[in-house]
């Protein structure tokens, strides 16, 4: 396979296609615990920047809460997860909600699209 993009390199480097996926479920976090990423076996890495006013809470499953998740800070905080370094908990589902009330996150996630085509023998 011949690189000649950056994702031609990201797919050789992972093995398969991927492709990146914005704002899929939410990209407004409110004061109430609401779904933030879905559960999606093919994601294999995401990012969450907080870009509101409202510091966030977020937790892989379960109820989050203050004392009881990844707090997200506002006005650029992130929270970042790869496959390589978190395992299987990066496409289970997260929840999350905002502190004092709504705060905008740009989401991106990283998800495999399909295998890469066999190589010729």
């Amino acid at each position: 396979m011949s690189i000649q993009t950056i994702r031609d390199l990201l797919n050789q480097q992972y093995g398969v296609v991927i492709a990146p996926r914005f704002q899929r479920d939410a990209d407004i976090i409110g004061t109430v615990v609401q779904l933030v990423l879905r559960q999606d076996p093919s994601r294999i890495a995401f990012i969450i920047v907080n870009t509101g006013t409202f510091d966030v809470g977020i937790i892989p499953v379960g109820q989050p809460t203050g004392q009881k998740s990844f707090i997200v800070a506002a006005n650029g905080g992130t929270l970042s997860g790869t496959w390589r370094d978190d395992g299987e908990l990066i496409n289970r589902e997260w929840r999350g909600f905002a502190n004092g009330g709504a705060s905008s996150c740009l989401i991106l996630e990283t998800v495999i699209e399909h295998p890469l085509p066999a190589k010729a023998p």
